[in-house]
């Protein structure tokens, strides 16, 4: 028998369609062991890109997948989401972690290819060029630096005194208290975080510049959120970092200038950048490096302060405990002429319990990324959990699924800060096994390097709010967390009013 040449064609297509989308991902494929999120994800990628469409991270979908089908399953034909601890150790920790997606780290990039900060670096076991740029950074960001550091108590001693508390004060007296907390805390983190990067001439002045700090949030959320107007928003972005850094290029040089004539500082001094400076970085690479911190320390911390303040707002028993907490710590009134000494000792707010439980059990429920972390397997492959993955293949734990493991957190979806409060050598044990379970910042090298500055600055907005105020809700429409990378309320708002303590 014989064939004619479309015939031979059509038998030759359709036996190699047979091939490539059944009986290779059956029988051939060596993902083929390991269970499907859904039926079709063994055979194409529809489903897990129907449920990422607009930008959508697809943490429900993927937590029930991993709910019915274990730790580790199959999103599509080359992605795999892993959800247990020798995962996340084998995909993020051990020698450096996988490295990135070309496409995933290249969405942190700004000013160019040639010019990567730590986020838009791809990385990888073995590579050199995070571990330098970290090394780079010192110990700007450690814990025992800040919490000693005559620098960051005399941006916190600004920031708090002269913005943050006559803001509170002036809603009070003009508005009965009430305030738009979700872009004020945006506001109060920004000047914080560029106060410490970029210094008293290159940093922000969102408490006070409304329209500033306004069109700084729709511009990063249109670039980062991939809105219409993305790529001018990014352009702005960069236009911004580059007039930030030019602004703490001068007062370094200025610096300079005055120590040479034996004068002091007087202002607020760029410890970061000027820490990446003296490591040699400079022009649109220095630009690049200190942008990407801003970023990142003006929006997580805005996302889980919020969220604290609304279920504070709710809990009105825990609200009244931490405030009887805070009544250890003082802060001075904003007309005091003298702003040295004028807030608590850093350690002194560090070790309260409640306090910290409470921003963790947030950071547990509404992490400010709370979907995947992309990563690509290296070249020999690696196994988890006893299932083999080859290399070259997509790979990622979705943050909220770790957090929501109903055998790590009984009544995972509930806000519970009690349970990080530990009284007896059984409850540290579990505190200590719950902890080992918390993602939010990421984990090993490419952990946020601003972690212990994030977190210090939660603590410093919220002791100040609360040893002064108590809220209430006014407005909360809205508060379900967006499933998307950068996951603040669907409403982009919350209203409170602050009720003076008599």
């Amino acid at each position: 028998m014989s064939y004619s040449t479309p015939t031979a064609i059509i038998v030759a297509l359709g036996a190699f369609l047979l091939y490539r989308f059944l009986l290779y991902p059956l029988v051939v494929s060596p993902l083929r062991h390991i269970p499907a999120a859904n039926f079709i994800s063994r055979f194409s990628p529809f489903w897990i890109l129907y449920h990422r469409r607009n930008g959508r991270q697809a943490v429900s979908p993927i937590t029930h997948a991993h709910t019915k089908n274990g730790t580790v399953i199959l999103v599509s034909p080359t992605e795999v989401s892993v959800s247990s601890l020798e995962g996340v150790k084998k995909v993020y920790v051990e020698k450096g972690g996988f490295g990135k997606p070309k496409w995933w780290a290249e969405l942190f990039l700004t000013y160019g290819d040639e010019f990567r900060n730590m986020s838009s670096m791809i990385g990888g076991i073995g590579d050199k060029h995070h571990r330098t740029r970290k090394a780079d950074i010192g110990n700007v960001y450690s814990k025992t630096y800040l919490l000693g550091s005559a620098e960051v108590k005399m941006v916190a001693e600004r920031i708090v005194q002269t913005r943050l508390f006559p803001a509170l004060e002036e809603a009070v007296r003009e508005r009965e208290g009430i305030l738009e907390v979700y872009d004020f805390n945006g506001a109060m983190n920004a000047d914080l975080g560029s106060g410490l990067i970029f210094g008293e001439d290159g940093g922000t002045h969102f408490m006070k510049d409304i329209s500033s700090r306004d069109g700084y949030f729709t511009n990063h959320a249109t670039w980062l959120k991939d809105r219409p107007g993305a790529q001018e928003a990014k352009h702005w972005m960069e236009k911004f970092g580059l007039e930030r850094s030019a602004a703490a290029e001068r007062q370094v040089l200025d610096d300079e200038e005055k120590r040479g004539r034996g004068e002091e500082r007087g202002k607020l001094y760029p410890v970061v950048y000027a820490q990446l400076r003296s490591r040699g970085l400079k022009g649109k690479q220095l630009a690049s490096e200190t942008l990407d911190h801003f970023l990142a320390g003006a929006e997580g911390p805005r996302t889980t302060v919020t969220y604290v303040q609304w279920m504070l707002s709710k809990r009105l028993d825990i609200q009244a405990r931490l405030r009887k907490e805070l009544s250890a710590v003082s802060f001075q009134p904003s007309s005091n002429t003298s702003l040295s000494n004028s807030i608590p000792e850093f350690k002194t707010l560090d070790a309260l319990p409640l306090l910290d439980a409470i921003i963790t059990e947030t950071l547990r429920i509404y992490p400010p990324t709370p979907g995947p972390m992309f990563r690509i397997t290296p070249p020999g492959g690696t196994t988890i959990d006893g299932y083999f993955i080859p290399g070259n293949v997509q790979i990622s734990t979705w943050v909220s699924v770790l957090h929501h493991n109903p055998d790590v957190f009984p009544r995972a979806d509930e806000w519970e800060p009690d349970r990080w409060m530990s009284k007896s050598e059984k409850d540290d044990t579990r505190v200590n096994e719950m902890r080992r379970w918390m993602f939010p910042f990421g984990g090993g090298s490419r952990m946020c390097v601003g972690k212990e500055f994030a977190l210090l600055t939660m603590k410093l907005t919220l002791a100040a709010m609360y040893s002064r105020y108590e809220t209430s809700i006014v407005e909360d429409d809205g508060m379900e967390q967006e499933d998307l990378f950068l996951a603040g309320p669907v409403g982009e708002k919350l209203v409170l009013k602050f009720q003076p303590l008599k």
